[in-house]
């Protein structure tokens, strides 16, 4: 708790949590922190600080709360993320999304969404796995359209969530093989020196094989062009 307003106080009502940028390294305690109405309002003020301390000290004082049934926003350890890297340019056949483990969580959700700015967005798609998985390759009924969306991870555990930060990147033109923002004839030389070298890269259709049908659906979605 803050020390309080008096000689070797900490300079913070004793009525409050420990302040986090007091503790080293910085740990947020919970929404009674004092400096907490600095971050902000409203659902971003909660999202951030709100913990199973606040729930413990509200069950303490007698209204009668059981703090395991609750979800909570906090943990110190943030998974970080791997790729796609931020602002990179992706296919969007076998688009992996991949991230390292923290020493918290027991699953992930990862979030993929529309545009850069998904804090006020749904996601257009979710994907929960359990730990120690660490990636997660989109199907092809979720294939993305070419544009701009961005992504996070999500680590949960019994005591609360933390997230990473958020990755924009940019699904590249269906024709463009070779991403380098051109959907010309060179891509078709890169694509069948994929497919008959065997890498699963050229795997078009994501059935997680090389056939003919793959050549033909890249040919037609070369055809199509970039617009």
């Amino acid at each position: 708790m803050s020390r309080g307003v008096r000689p070797q106080g900490d300079g913070n009502q004793a009525s409050h949590f420990l302040a986090a940028i007091l503790q080293t390294p910085p740990t947020p305690l919970g929404i009674m922190d004092p400096f907490v109405s600095q971050l902000g309002g409203g659902a971003d003020l909660q999202g951030a600080y709100y913990t199973r301390n606040d729930w413990e000290v509200l069950d303490f004082v007698g209204w009668d709360c059981d703090p395991s049934t609750i979800t909570y926003k906090v943990s110190t350890n943030v998974p970080t993320q791997s790729i796609p890297a931020p602002q990179a340019l992706v296919r969007s056949n076998g688009l992996r999304f991949e991230w390292q483990l923290d020493s918290d969580s027991t699953e992930y959700i990862v979030g993929v969404f529309m545009g850069n700015d998904p804090n006020n967005a749904d996601p257009l798609y979710e994907y929960q796995v359990a730990f120690p998985t660490t990636s997660v390759v989109m199907p092809i009924a979720d294939r993305l359209i070419p544009g701009l969306y961005s992504w996070s991870v999500v680590g949960w555990n019994t005591g609360g969530a933390t997230e990473t930060d958020i990755r924009s990147f940019i699904v590249a033109c269906y024709a463009d093989f070779n991403l380098d923002g051109n959907g010309d004839q060179l891509d078709i030389f890169d694509f069948l020196n994929d497919w008959f070298a065997g890498d699963l890269d050229a795997d078009f259709d994501q059935d997680g094989m090389l056939t003919s049908l793959d050549i033909f659906e890249f040919l037609n979605a070369w055809f199509l062009g970039c617009a």
